[in-house]
């Protein structure tokens, strides 16, 4: 039995929240914390991930001895590492919420669909690792990697609401440094019989990055670790964003073909509904040529949707003689969904025509369009608004959208 688990949960909280400090590995200027890019770093942190896993007994060895579920596939993932001299150290998986869903919402769907129903912007946090000779270096690794995915969630994705499923013997340790809250109940990991997990949540609308004491003054938290989160650190990398982005996917043509279907058979292995959403993504953010030599020829042929690339763009929507200040939350070259504020009420017909304008990368729009569909609550993936048809199609403004998703579209 570790020495920590000899430790009263209380004492070992108080020490956390009061006594708790990173060593001088921390600052170590050869390390560095990035978003996966290469087929190298990749190839390590899947690896890494699936090592660990095996090791503490939350899965079953995968042949491919790689760590793989569908969500990483989706544009919305992003696989962020911890480099110690260009060797990767950690490891974590971030899922921003989309249409897919997440993880967690096969045993915890009402919760996040409260969230959601609430205006809540979710992320999921996943499989952590860090190697094992840094596995102990008090935690430094670990902390590093978490304060790249705060940081990385609210400033770049614009998420609300952090979310994670992790080992019950840790509950301590989150809800004691950042602080994350728990919710739900406790549940048996599938493939052992000795760990449990619980459901957390941090609420980061709460958390102020801008300041060295980012949670306003909760003394009931470790200072120590907010100094260290509002501390600019060059060592983390992060994206450039542009005006309206909320995405930031790496996963190009070439990574997605070498690592599901030339490395390993992943692809093949989709369940039905997860293979034909992959489709229906990749079909729009590629070409049909492109996704016919990942997945064949006959299986594409029941593409039903255009897949609408997530953002965060202000617009003015023109609606009965009204001006309504609104955000679009995605977008196609056939339509958006607008998001209506909450202190707007207002009621639309199917099919009223109403105007929109907006800016994406620079360039002005005026669009008239017609409402195809309002959601007032039936679906928690979407916030309040309207499904908005454009008048004509508008290929450019597609191309601008996905030309923000960086090597995805390339």
């Amino acid at each position: 039995m570790s020495i920590r688990k000899m430790i009263p949960k209380d004492l070992y909280s108080f020490f956390l929240k009061k006594k708790f400090s990173p060593s001088s590995f921390i600052d170590n200027k050869n390390i560095k914390i990035k978003m996966a890019t290469t087929k190298e770093e990749f190839e390590a942190g899947l690896k890494l991930l699936h090592d660990c896993y095996i090791s503490k007994k939350y899965m079953t060895p995968d042949p491919t001895g790689y760590f793989f579920n569908s969500f990483a596939l989706l544009p919305e993932t992003n696989l962020i590492i911890a480099t110690f001299n260009d060797k990767v150290i950690g490891a974590v998986y971030l899922y921003k919420d989309s249409y897919l869903g997440l993880p967690s919402d096969k045993y915890y769907g009402k919760i996040n669909d409260f969230y959601r129903k609430s205006d809540g912007k979710l992320a999921e946090i996943s499989a952590v690792a860090v190697h094992d000779s840094f596995r102990n270096k008090d935690q430094s690794i670990f902390l590093l990697l978490m304060k790249y995915v705060l940081i990385f969630s609210k400033q770049f994705l614009q998420v609300t609401r952090l979310i994670l499923n992790i080992d019950l013997e840790n509950q301590v340790f989150y809800e004691s440094l950042w602080p994350f809250e728990r919710r739900g109940g406790i549940l048996k990991y599938p493939h052992s019989t000795t760990a449990f997990s619980v459901f957390m949540g941090l609420d980061l609308v709460k958390i102020n990055l801008n300041r060295r004491n980012f949670l306003d003054l909760n003394l009931n938290t470790n200072l120590n670790i907010q100094s260290f989160v509002a501390k600019r650190d060059e060592r983390l990398k992060f994206p450039v964003r542009n005006q309206g982005q909320v995405l930031f996917p790496t996963l190009n043509y070439d990574l997605i073909q070498h690592l599901f279907n030339r490395k390993t058979d992943f692809l093949n292995r989709l369940k039905k509904n997860d293979f034909m959403f992959f489709n229906e993504v990749y079909y729009h953010l590629f070409d049909r040529d492109r996704l016919e030599k990942l997945v064949g020829a006959e299986k594409i042929d029941y593409i039903i949707r255009k897949y609408r690339v997530p953002v965060d763009l202000f617009a003015v929507l023109k609606i009965d003689g009204r001006d309504i200040l609104t955000k679009i939350t995605d977008i196609s070259s056939d339509g958006c969904f607008v998001k209506i504020p909450h202190n707007q009420k207002l009621t639309a017909l199917q099919e009223q025509e109403v105007s929109l304008k907006f800016n994406l990368q620079g360039k002005n729009f005026t669009i008239e369009s017609r409402i195809i569909w309002e959601n007032r609550g039936q679906s928690a993936k979407s916030p309040r608004g309207f499904g908005i048809e454009f008048e004509t199609k508008m290929p450019e403004i597609y191309e601008l959208a996905k030309d923000m998703l960086y090597n995805i579209a390339k």
